[in-house]
């Protein structure tokens, strides 16, 4: 039987008998009049036209690219045939494998495939096979069906065509200082970009500039699309044959004004070749296909936002906030149409698009206002009402695109945008420049790799910039102020600025260790008016902890809270957080005796709310009489603000359920729990955080990693291999040589919770290395282990942590946290004063020595040794310090280890705290009790893997995203635990022996054990029960009611 390799063409056949087969008249290669061009196929159906389009993708293609091609191959055709109905069907490129003819003929009508299908009655991406898809079409049509344009396709095809831009920006990109310089040009201080972004990689960072870059050329040459489809005012955009034309086109949109959107000039940093200005014509007429001139004004800003690429959105997801976390935020903060807004780190402008909606919705004449009403409210908003401030230019890029595209039929003067670090603005009235107008030339001297062919142009068609000049506005107090603040913890912040913020007055209301977002609550009390509201997006450890509490006293003391929103479990507010945040909406007057506000919980994502409920939800919540209530879509409660002040170190027990009945049984019963008298809450000083490792890298060469399963080795260097003699054998990850060291010179241990299958730790543990075993150097070389404690070239800089981690962990300095370092002497000595306390580095140069003075008149010595350019400062002699890190475990070693973190529902956690009856170490990653016995830790062990235990985690525990739990020392300080001073001997004998009948079983994972009713789970949930006081009824209904909501709330 013969066999083809198929191309496009092979498939017509079997094309055309499908479309028969449905009722369509079609035929194939038809030559449009005045083209050499043939499209693929044209069929009919009740006297109208459709063009099919049939691509085989290329083989390192992905599917879009090729379909983008397709719609504007077929775009043209369509204006020859007068026809709106285009469809574009890409194949992957496997089909290209041989076949017989019929199963060719199969493959063109049963394959799935990628199709675009833009006509009248359909207006979809799909994954459909070609039968399945026309199948559909002539269902539609006999239907009558007419379709709304596609935000869904509209942003998927443009986000298609950005990367197909950036790859092709990228090649010519080869100087990486070019590169930095043009995300500097960007950003303004890649330092702080680089801490802002979930990513801390370079090289990832470098890709999402260059897609930054063809992101923002897109909004342009979109918003100059659309402004010219509504207005009239400027000529369509159409094919161009050099860049200059484009710059002439956004020069006719920058005379009327919208600099914020066209004065980044991205234009005259893009390479000029053939391909990139072929890729810019393909952008410019596939908007017309598409047909987004159609779509509702109102969804502009919505399709803006999706078309940045998926990569990029992670990079930079400090920047946006959900959309429908927006609306219920500002629908619940602004009360009146004529407020003026502030967003302080206005990102991607969501808050203040959302703030336009709204202010629009509360107007008191919105059911009659004319057209030009509307433009003169959208002049009003942008010119005087709304104001954004950004230390980012393209936030304040997608700000200012945001916001004029709520009216693209109306220009403005100015648009209350400015690039200003928000942090400096705290002395109002205060003049600023609108955020455009001196950008560009920031980036004026970025060089590319080399110049193509088409540079050398010919005199007269070189690029003219014009300049506009930026305008100024007075910012002063407001109404009301919006936020979702970065998240960024202060230490990340480049040293720089962070020692701009530290020196900063706000401080004297947040303290010095909260992250950025709390600098940011403390900015808004300066600039927010008495009486006024703010709404804000906060990581939800504003309730708790070390870190927040000066915040969080501050604002329960002087704010009137109406509003604490969390988010469903496991999910954010923000874009792609790690964190789970929550709203915060509270009136700047202090609350008065009996001031109420409202606790929700939302029953389901925020993006799983449409519109319209989030306008419902707001009503019922604005207006709800019940002390508590629970619906579909949140749970509500009532409480005294004066409660949450009597708690304020933590606040989570009013907010760890996401139900109303979990959280009143909890509560129930702990309640009991404490008429017991059994129990007592843990002194801070017992618990010691596990052994750190200093410097950066050492744990890696100390810690011999178990391997129990694959996953506890992800971050492990050492892995064992034999530890059945007195010679234990152990290699690095990923290489082969086998290494030696004896016993002798181990110390069992637990580096991570991951994979123990049992509360006590016997046999399977890891180990520590206390001494130096054969061929240490090898395995010091494979290691992240630098040696040396500190750069001296990035102190101040990129080395002040070490510096400071070194002062805290090695010397026991602690009054450094939190204090500013400098150099004097010509660069020979650095200096850490705070108040009374000081201490001195000098550097001798000329012996290699560094000596530490100490204001309490301790000296210690140091070497210095010059690397790859760099000063490195060494403990005196290179070695690792084995007398301090032996010296240091003695301190924390311990029976009982408790996890810090670690994911409940996670099937390689089965248990959350450690007893081995030989005091082992761990790292910091847990808590210790070193003073605890062997019996205590024993009965500990147990109530600490007790469901009373995890209950009580709910209430007080640091919250992530994806499950995550944190546990800190002030959170196991609100614990209550089994005191073991108040159980007689033969209740103790009991729990003892339980953990001895226990000690050879295998835990499932947590929520396996509740699950299924473990018989080992539930003796030691009725044991811990039992020496408590509960009788065996009582115990049943508990352990059952406290196992649904376990599975309920975690798993």
């Amino acid at each position: 039987m013969v066999k083809i390799k198929p191309v496009e063409r092979s498939f017509y056949a079997p094309i055309i008998r499908l479309l028969e087969n449905l009722g369509f008249t079609g035929i194939s290669e038809v030559k449009p009049i005045d083209t050499d061009k043939y499209l693929d196929i044209l069929f009919e159906h009740e006297g109208k036209s459709y063009i099919l389009e049939v691509k085989i993708a290329d083989k390192k293609e992905d599917l879009l690219p090729a379909l983008v091609g397709g719609i504007v191959q077929v775009y043209e055709y369509s204006l020859k045939y007068e026809t709106k109905n285009t469809i574009v069907i890409v194949y992957p490129y496997d089909v290209r494998k041989e076949g017989t003819i019929e199963e060719v003929n199969e493959i063109a009508i049963d394959r799935t495939c990628k199709g675009i299908f833009l006509t009248r009655e359909w207006d979809e991406l799909v994954d459909l096979s070609l039968k399945e898809s026309i199948t559909q079409l002539k269902g539609k049509i006999d239907n009558k069906l007419l379709s709304a344009k596609n935000i869904e396709t509209a942003s998927k095809v443009l986000q298609s065509s950005i990367k197909s831009l950036s790859k092709l920006i990228n090649k010519e990109y080869k100087d990486e200082l070019s590169i930095k310089e043009l995300a500097n040009s960007l950003t303004d201080e890649h330092g702080l970009f680089l801490s802002l972004s979930r990513t801390k990689s370079e090289k990832l960072l470098r890709n999402q500039t260059i897609d930054l870059i063809s992101y923002i050329l897109v909004n342009q040459i979109l918003f100059y699309f659309l402004y010219s489809k509504k207005t009239g005012k400027v000529d369509e955009i159409r094919k161009i044959q050099t860049i200059r034309e484009l710059n002439n086109y956004f020069d006719q949109i920058k005379e009327i004004n919208f600099e914020p959107i066209f004065d980044i000039d991205v234009i005259s940093k893009i390479p000029v070749t053939k391909d990139i200005i072929e890729q810019v014509n393909n952008i410019i007429t596939v908007l017309y296909p598409l047909g987004i001139e159609e779509m509702k004004q109102d969804i502009y800003g919505k399709l803006i936002g999706k078309c940045l690429p998926t990569e990029t959105r992670e990079v930079l997801a400090s920047y946006y906030t959900k959309p429908t976390s927006a609306k219920l935020l500002t629908n619940l903060t602004i009360k009146t149409w004529d407020e003026k807004v502030w967003d302080l780190a206005c990102g991607s402008g969501t808050l203040l698009v959302e703030s336009y909606n709204r202010k629009l919705q509360v107007h008191p004449n919105k059911s009659i206002l004319t057209s030009e009403d509307k433009k003169d409210i959208h002049r009003d908003f942008l010119e005087e009402q709304l104001t954004g401030t950004d230390i980012m230019s393209f936030a304040c890029h997608l700000t200012g695109l945001n916001l004029s595209a709520q009216n693209l039929s109306t220009e403005t003067k100015f648009i209350r945008v400015s690039k200003r670090n928000s942090l400096e603005l705290f002395k109002l009235p205060a003049d600023v420049k609108e955020a455009y107008g001196d950008i560009s030339s920031v980036i004026e001297h970025i060089s590319r790799k080399q110049k193509t062919i088409l540079d050398f142009k010919t005199p007269g068609d070189e690029i003219t910039k014009k300049e506009y000049p930026a305008k100024k506005f007075k910012i002063d107090k407001v109404d009301t102020i919006v936020i979702n603040p970065p998240f960024t913890r202060i230490q990340d912040v480049p040293e720089k600025l962070r020692g701009e913020f530290l020196k900063h007055p706000v401080y004297n209301i947040c303290g010095r260790r909260v992250g950025l977002w709390g600098h940011f609550l403390a900015l808004s009390d300066k600039n927010l008016k008495n009486g006024g509201l703010i709404g804000a997006i906060i990581p939800i450890n504003f309730l708790r902890g070390e870190d927040s509490k000066k915040i969080r006293e501050y604002y329960l003391k002087n704010y009137s809270f109406e509003y604490i929103i969390k988010p469903h479990r496991g999910t954010s507010f923000s874009e792609d957080s790690n964190f789970t945040d929550m709203i915060l909406i509270a009136r700047k007057i202090p609350p008065e005796s009996n001031h109420e506000l409202k606790i929700i919980s939302l029953r389901k994502p925020i993006d799983r709310y449409t519109s319209t409920d989030v306008e419902s939800m707001v009503r019922e919540l604005e207006t709800v009489r019940e002390k508590e209530k629970e619906t579909k879509d949140f749970s509500i409660i009532k409480v005294e603000q004066s409660e949450l002040l009597k708690n304020k170190e933590n606040l989570m027990s009013f907010v760890f359920a996401k139900s109303l009945t979990n959280k009143k049984r909890i509560s129930e019963v702990l309640e009991k729990l404490k008429l017991m008298d059994k129990t007592k809450k843990i002194e801070k000083d017992i618990i010691s955080e596990g052994f750190h490792a200093s410097p950066m890298g050492v744990s890696q060469i100390l810690f011999i990693n178990n391997p129990l399963s694959e996953s506890r080795l992800r971050r492990a260097h050492l892995i064992l291999d034999d530890d059945k003699n007195t010679i234990f054998k152990f290699k690095i990850k990923n290489k082969k040589e086998v290494y030696s060291i004896n016993k002798k010179q181990l110390k069992k241990s637990i580096r991570t919770i991951t994979s123990i299958k049992n509360t006590w730790v016997k046999d399977k543990v890891d180990y520590m290395i206390q001494s130096i075993p054969k061929d240490f150097q090898k395995i010091i070389n494979t290691s992240n282990y630098k040696g040396y404690l500190f750069t001296w070239d990035d102190v101040p800089g990129d080395d002040s942590e070490r510096l400071l981690k070194h002062l805290v962990d090695d010397i026991e300095i602690d009054w450094v946290k939190d204090t500013e370092i400098k150099k004097s002497d010509n660069n020979k000595t650095i200096n850490v004063i705070k108040g009374e306390n000081s201490l001195i580095f000098k550097l001798n140069n000329e012996e290699n020595k560094v000596k530490l003075e100490t204001s309490g008149g301790k000296v210690y010595k140091y070497i210095s040794k010059k690397e790859n350019g760099k000063l490195n400062i060494y403990h005196k002699g290179k070695d690792i310090h084995w007398e301090r890190i032996n010296k240091e475990v003695s301190k924390k070693e311990s029976h009982i280890l408790i996890p810090k973190r670690f994911r409940f529902n996670s099937d390689e956690t089965s248990v959350t705290a450690l007893h081995c009856d030989e005091k082992i170490i761990a790292p910091h990653s847990f808590e210790v009790l070193p003073s605890v016995s062997k019996e205590e830790s024993i009965i500990l062990s147990l109530y600490m893997n007790s469901v009373l235990y995890w209950i009580q985690l709910l209430k007080v525990k640091e919250e992530t995203t994806g499950s995550w739990i944190d546990i800190s020392q002030s959170d196991l300080t609100l614990v209550d635990l089994l005191d073991i001073k108040k159980l007689k001997d033969d209740e103790k004998q009991k729990l003892i022996k339980l953990l001895d009948e226990l000690k050879d079983v295998e835990f499932d994972p947590i929520c396996k054990q509740i699950r299924d009713k473990k018989d080992y789970r539930i003796k030691i949930d009725k044991a811990i029960l039992k020496v408590l006081g509960f009788h065996e009824k009582e115990s049943n209904n508990i352990i059952n009611e406290l196992y649904s909501i376990i599975l309920d709330e975690i798993c």
